[in-house]
């Protein structure tokens, strides 16, 4: 479960429910209304925006950030695969000579952080925090 204050419209992250949503469970979807029990998704693979509807917060799921999901987001990779960048922000993923076991994010070539982000939406809240544009998938 994600906490709403983690949250933020344009986030990326995985429907949890399969009781009342099968078909959708496991789907990854974007956030696109957030209220006080419950968010407005819409699926990653509607394109029009037909399908949206709401899902209380204990159904949702943070989806892992990856070097497959970097990549999705817009991610070079660099370094013979051991960092993806885009534009000033860079992230190392696991132990590297430029970062620890639980990997490293830099800015502007300067570390900020001593772990990459767990989740993507983690890291697109760290993007907007940093260039004030969303990250999405490309």
């Amino acid at each position: 479960m994600i906490q709403k204050n983690e949250l933020k419209i344009n986030n990326l992250i995985i429907i949890d429910n399969e009781k009342h949503r099968p078909t959708d469970n496991g789907k990854e979807a974007k956030i696109i209304s957030i209220q006080e029990d419950a968010a407005g998704l819409q699926l990653l693979e509607d394109n029009y925006g037909i399908n949206t509807f709401g899902q209380f917060y204990k159904y949702l799921k943070p989806i892992e950030l990856t070097p497959e999901w970097a990549k999705k987001l817009g991610f070079n990779i660099v370094a013979g695969g051991i960092s993806y960048d885009k534009e000033k922000l860079c992230l190392y993923f696991g132990d590297t000579i430029l970062s620890n076991e639980k990997g490293r994010t830099y800015f502007n070539s300067w570390a900020i952080l001593e772990y990459t982000p767990k989740y993507v939406h983690e890291l697109q809240n760290l993007y907007f925090a940093l260039y004030g544009v969303d990250l999405s998938v490309s």
